[in-house]
C-alpha cells in the first residue's frame, strides 16, 4: 500500500433537532462573544426565529451578519463586511446558510485577525497570517461540504477566476448536522447543493489520488446522496431525505478534501463566473458527460458503485454492471432538470473557446485527476461536443 494522508478535524453532531445543542456547545469551549453569519432568507422563517430568540437569551452576545448576494460570494464583498466582526470583538464565528455562507464566514474568520486593506491579498493559500477566529459551521442545504474541509471559494471580479482564502487553520471546530434545517430550503437550493455533493462523491472516488481511506467515503456518500435526491424528486420536505444528503455531503466533502477534485468541479468555475449558473448545476450537467466518457475508456471502477445506486439483480458482467452504474447516474441528474446540452442555458457556442482556454490556463490540475488521461486538445474536443 502507497503511503497517504488524510485530513479531518471537525467534530460533527448530527440528528433532527442538533440546532438546540449550539449555545451549550459553544459555551463548553469557552466561546462568549458569537458572530453568526446567515443566510437572508433564514431570519423571516417560523423555524429560524425561535432558534434565534433562544440564542440570544443564551448567549452573552449574538451578532449577526445577513449574506444578501444574489450569487456566490466575492473578495469585493469581504471587503464590504470585513470589518463587522472585528469591531465586535467576536470570539467564534457560526456560519448557517449554505456553501456560499460557510464560505464567508470562513473567509471573515481570517480577515477578523488579519486586517488587510482588500481581501484579495489573502487569496490562495496565504502564509505567515495570525490564527483566524474558530469557526463553527450550520449547514441549511447539503452538499457542498464546507462545514468539513478548510477551504473556502470567492471569485476576484477583476480577473473572472475563483481562488479563495484557505489555511489550514480554518477547519470547522464543530459542525451541526439537523436535517430539519433543512426542510425549509427551495428546490433550486436544494438540488444544486445535493447534485454539488454527488460531483464531489464522484470525482473523489475516480480521482488518480483515491486512497483506501477516501474510496470507503466517496462510495457511502454516493449511496446517501442517490437516496436524498430521489427522496427530494416526490417531497422537498422529507426528512429522511435531507438526513441522507446530509450524510453524503459530509462523507463527500471530506473525500475530496483528502482525493482532489477533477474537471467536472473545475468546469463549473468559468460557468459560475461568466454566466452564474449556480456551482451545483453547473457541475452536475459536465458530470454527466464525464462519467460515459471515462467509461467508453474503458474505465469500470464503476461497478464497484452498484450496490449503492442499483437495485438488485446487477450484471454479472463487470463492464455491463459499470455501464448500468453509469446509466442511472446519468437519468439521476437529468431528473433533477439538468440539461443535456450547453446552449440549453444560453451559452453561445463561440463562448467554448473562452471557457476551455479558462479551464486549461488556470484549472488544468484537476484534469489531470480524471482516471483516464486527458490532453488539452482531447478537453477541447470533449467541451466542444457538449454544446
Amino acid at each position: 500500500m502507497n503511503p497517504f494522508t488524510f485530513k479531518l478535524r471537525t467534530h460533527v453532531h448530527y440528528g433532527p433537532g442538533t440546532r438546540h445543542q449550539l449555545a451549550d456547545l459553544l459555551k463548553q469551549r469557552g466561546f462568549t462573544r458569537v458572530g453568526m453569519v446567515i443566510d437572508q432568507a433564514l431570519p423571516e422563517l417560523p423555524m429560524y426565529q425561535a432558534w434565534l430568540e433562544a440564542l440570544r437569551d443564551q448567549l452573552d452576545a449574538l451578532h449577526l451578519l445577513v449574506y444578501d448576494q444574489p450569487f456566490e460570494p466575492t473578495y469585493g464583498y469581504l471587503d464590504q463586511v470585513k470589518d463587522f466582526f472585528r469591531e465586535r470583538e467576536v470570539d467564534v464565528l457560526v456560519g448557517v446558510g449554505g456553501g456560499s455562507v460557510m464560505d464567508t464566514t470562513k473567509g471573515l474568520a481570517v480577515l477578523t485577525t488579519n486586517p488587510v486593506e482588500r481581501a484579495v491579498e489573502l487569496r490562495g493559500f496565504p502564509t505567515g497570517i495570525h490564527p483566524p477566529v474558530p469557526v463553527v459551521m450550520v449547514p441549511t442545504v447539503s452538499g457542498t461540504g464546507s462545514e468539513v474541509t478548510y477551504f473556502a471559494v470567492f471569485t476576484d471580479e477583476d480577473e473572472n477566476r475563483k481562488f479563495g482564502i484557505n489555511t489550514e487553520a480554518n477547519f470547522p471546530v464543530f459542525a451541526l448536522l439537523d436535517p430539519e434545517l433543512a426542510t425549509t430550503a427551495p428546490r433550486q437550493a436544494s438540488f444544486s447543493s445535493a447534485l454539488d455533493g454527488l460531483v464531489h462523491a464522484l470525482e473523489s472516488f475516480m480521482s488518480v489520488r483515491h486512497t483506501p481511506f477516501t474510496r470507503p467515503w466517496s462510495m457511502a456518500a454516493v449511496g446517501h446522496l442517490t437516496r436524498g435526491l430521489r427522496g427530494l424528486q416526490s417531497d422537498l420536505r422529507d426528512l429522511t431525505a435531507r438526513g441522507e444528503l446530509m450524510h453524503g455531503s459530509y462523507l463527500a466533502g471530506a473525500a475530496l478534501m483528502n482525493a482532489s477534485a477533477g474537471p467536472a468541479g473545475a468546469l463549473s468555475y468559468p460557468l459560475g463566473v461568466f454566466y452564474h449558473i449556480p456551482h451545483g448545476l453547473a457541475g452536475a450537467f459536465f458530470l454527466q458527460h464525464i462519467l460515459p466518457y471515462n467509461l467508453k475508456r474503458g474505465y469500470t471502477d464503476f461497478a464497484d458503485l452498484a450496490p449503492y445506486v442499483l437495485p438488485e439483480p446487477w450484471p454479472v458482467d463487470r463492464a455491463e454492471r459499470a455501464a448500468a452504474v453509469v446509466d442511472a447516474l446519468q437519468a439521476l441528474i437529468r431528473e433533477a432538470g439538468i440539461p443535456k446540452r450547453l446552449r440549453a442555458w444560453d451559452i453561445p457556442q463561440e463562448d467554448l473557446g473562452r471557457i476551455a482556454d479558462h479551464a486549461i490556463a488556470y484549472l488544468w490540475p484537476a484534469f489531470e485527476m480524471n482516471p483516464v488521461p486527458m490532453s488539452q486538445q482531447d478537453a477541447r474536443d470533449w467541451l466542444a461536443s457538449l454544446w
